[in-house]
């Protein structure tokens, strides 16, 4: 069976009138499949996106926190696969090097005490040598006499740099945010006319000291992590804002110490990344654990 086929019009004119008559004029008829029928509706009015007068979204503010870290100062002890390794390759380079100066001099003293005894040549007794092997017994009684320092620091001051020589301390403050004391790393809000790495140069200038007192380095221009948090609501009420919005930029301690300001700082101190779980709030504590890589991985993942 044939499929029905309908009329349209082509080429007319349409005159929208009052409720919904519409005026036709000059018609022009034309046969069209059903399917190729397209149909016209008149647009709905959308709704607008913009919020009303008065219903703003909520303002926050733009911080930024500097991850300040001491490096280690001294390698950490080798596990026993780093051990094996270490070893092997010691036996593999003294197998494979050649002979050192010192090493062919005793070679030569002992063939030439072989020929002495031997009487192959003549003793001159006017003449006394050191050989190689009085220096190597010399060297050794000077070796071990020397007591080297200890790797491990029993300083336990957490405001002391010198403590955890061997692990990667970042250094954490403690400011007052409404009516807490909480413990975060050193920020500050970005101010009108500057850049969030120029409000991380100031935060490092303002809490931690005068950069002739000691040196650090900044990398990137770039944050490295963002975590917000909210107000409490005294806050709020006075600073007209619903919480702040970090961004972190990671820095390296590298010589002298710093001198915190008190008048912004009440506490500081350095910790290790698992020693954070005691001072940082969780969420804090699972965006910072995500941009500090830990030195040396646990025995247990080995």
């Amino acid at each position: 069976m044939a499929a029905p086929m309908v009329m349209i019009f082509r080429r007319i004119s349409l005159k929208f009138v009052s409720a919904g008559v519409l005026k036709v004029s000059g018609p022009t008829v034309q046969k069209l499949h059903p399917h190729c029928i397209r149909k016209y509706t008149t647009p709905r009015r959308q709704s607008s996106t913009l919020p009303a007068e008065g219903s703003r979204s909520p303002k926050w503010e733009l911080m930024s926190a500097v991850c300040l870290e001491r490096y280690p100062v001294v390698s950490q002890d080798r596990q026993d696969i780093e051990e094996e390794y270490w070893n092997l390759l010691k036996t593999t380079e003294l197998e494979n090097s050649l002979l050192s100066d010192h090493e062919m001099q005793v070679i030569q003293d002992k063939e030439k005490m072989v020929k002495k005894q031997s009487g192959a040549i003549e003793d001159d007794d006017d003449t006394e040598l050191v050989s190689a092997l009085d220096l190597e017994d010399q060297y050794t009684e000077e070796l071990n006499q020397f007591i080297p320092a200890s790797r491990k620091s029993d300083i336990d001051d957490l405001r002391s740099i010198q403590r955890k020589l061997m692990d990667k301390l970042v250094l954490l403050v403690k400011c007052r945010v409404g009516d807490q004391s909480l413990w975060m790393m050193p920020q500050e809000t970005r101010q009108d006319g500057e850049t969030m790495r120029q409000a991380a140069d100031r935060v490092l200038f303002s809490q931690c000291g005068m950069h002739e007192m000691w040196r650090s380095r900044l990398f990137g221009n770039a944050p490295c992590a963002f975590y917000k948090y909210v107000y409490p609501p005294a806050v709020q009420e006075e600073s007209k804002c619903k919480g702040a919005k970090v961004f972190f930029y990671k820095a390296r301690l590298l010589s002298g110490d710093i001198q915190i300001n008190q008048n912004i700082i009440k506490d500081y101190a350095w910790v290790t990344l698992s020693e954070m779980d005691k001072y940082l709030t969780p969420s804090y504590l699972d965006t910072v654990r995500k941009f500090i890589l830990p030195v040396s991985i646990p025995d247990e993942q080995v």
